[in-house]
């Protein structure tokens, strides 16, 4: 039994770290977030234009994702040191920091101390909401 606790306790301290920050730097995204996404135009594009990798995503998605249900989400396009970018916004995440990806779909990886990650929401610029799927708003 105490091998049992202990390893449901390792898994938990393995699954909080990896997004985890101090509530300022979560305070912080989470006001720069709600910036992009009151401000960002809606230029939505047909599901065939979007990269191959964000299809996928998107398939996974409406397929029922982890969870076995189709899930809401919004797609937003930015430029960041002059290239493109996009953010995955999930109605139902604990980790909103976790859902940018590089152009060819490599999930962008933060230090823990959240300043990488401020400093990213501080310069990337001209975010489009893209694509939604899914029931609104959230």
């Amino acid at each position: 039994m105490n091998n049992k606790l202990i390893l449901i306790f390792l898994i938990f301290i393995v699954l909080g770290v990896g997004c985890t920050s101090d509530a300022s730097t979560t305070k912080m995204d989470e006001v720069t977030l709600a910036k992009i996404h009151e401000s960002a135009p809606v230029i939505l594009v047909p599901k065939g234009d979007l990269p191959e990798w964000l299809i996928g995503y998107l398939d996974f998605l409406e397929d029922g994702g982890v969870y076995g249900v189709p899930s809401s989400a919004q797609f937003y396009r930015g430029k960041w040191n002059g290239r493109v970018v996009y953010y995955i916004r999930l109605a139902a995440t604990s980790c909103p920091m976790c859902h940018f990806h590089h152009e060819n779909g490599e999930i962008m990886v933060w230090t823990y101390d959240g300043v990488e990650a401020q400093k990213f929401l501080a310069t990337s610029k001209d975010w489009v909401l893209i694509y939604q799927t899914g029931t609104y708003p959230f």
